[in-house]
């Protein structure tokens, strides 16, 4: 986590090394990291998987999804 290799946060949480939140909260950072470079389908991804539907409406808008946003 202190390198920033969200990745790897998943990666190593997935296999149990890890909770519930630490999962969401590397989830909300690998979003972001897509959004600050307009990957607006994987962001779309990691924020629904984080539960963040602030984060994934704004996703849904970008991507002109607005079935999906609604």
């Amino acid at each position: 986590m202190k390198l920033g290799d969200w990745a790897k946060v998943v990666a190593l949480i997935e296999s149990g090394a890890g909770n519930d939140q630490m999962l969401k909260r590397a989830y909300k950072n690998l979003a972001d990291y897509s959004a600050e470079r307009q990957k607006w389908s994987k962001a779309a991804k990691y924020y629904k998987l984080a539960y963040d539907n602030e984060g994934l409406a704004n996703a849904y808008y970008k991507l002109e999804d607005f079935t999906s946003l609604s």
